[in-house]
């Protein structure tokens, strides 16, 4: 298996903004901040901001750890912010944990760990794979020539996704993890999309577990 691209790493911090804000002081300094912290080019006019839409900060920069300049996106809502990245979740973390230390120290807000509820991640890669996932059963393509012909006269080629889900009859966040051939790219190209509920670095060892333990 080979990463091709990280389209999403997005993590998801989960607190009630009022329990981080408790005097309830105006954001707008906040907001103006943030924009002038992280560069972000795109942000929302004061006077069109919906906080049941989620407030979004787009095209920011910002300098992990390591050094990398990286572009972030960044959404405050009413039970949480999301940060999103092309990198790795474990940058959005570093991103979420060096914006709201800023906002701390700004605005004397009390320190971000002692509200956080939860944390989430969703991340979303094209890969490559070195054998169709129809390897993973020897009758699978077989069974997928049959399904091409009734399908289509023309006996159109198919590939073969997988889904994971969770069970939705029990309470709690709904996780998931998918792995199918990636849009508009020719099978030839062996190039598959996968969404996990996990970290970036989780993603990738899954994907190199599920290759080398089904399609030997």
């Amino acid at each position: 298996m080979k990463l091709l691209a990280v389209l999403v790493a997005r993590s998801i911090w989960l607190f009630p903004i009022i329990d981080w804000n408790p005097y309830g002081r105006a954001m707008h300094p906040v907001f103006f901040s943030l924009i002038e912290q992280y560069k972000f080019l795109k942000a929302p006019k004061l006077n069109e901001i919906d906080w049941q839409k989620g407030i979004k900060f787009e095209d920011g920069t910002f300098k992990t750890q390591a050094g990398e300049e990286i572009n972030v996106t960044l959404t405050v809502h009413t039970d949480g912010v999301i940060a999103e990245t092309r990198s790795s979740t474990k940058d959005s973390d570093e991103f979420l944990n060096h914006a709201l230390s800023f906002l701390t120290a700004s605005f004397r807000y009390p320190e971000y760990q002692t509200v956080i509820r939860k944390k989430l991640y969703s991340s979303e890669l094209h890969i490559r794979m070195e054998q169709s996932l129809a390897q993973i059963h020897s009758d699978m393509p077989e069974f997928m020539s049959r399904f091409s012909s009734r399908v289509s006269r023309d006996a159109v080629p198919f590939r073969m996704g997988i889904n994971f889900s969770s069970d939705p009859g029990i309470g709690g966040t709904q996780v998931g993890f998918r792995l199918e051939p990636a849009a508009n790219f020719p099978f030839s190209e062996n190039r598959y999309y996968s969404h996990a509920s996990l970290q970036t670095d989780d993603h990738i060892r899954l994907l190199e577990e599920w290759e080398s333990t089904f399609l030997k």
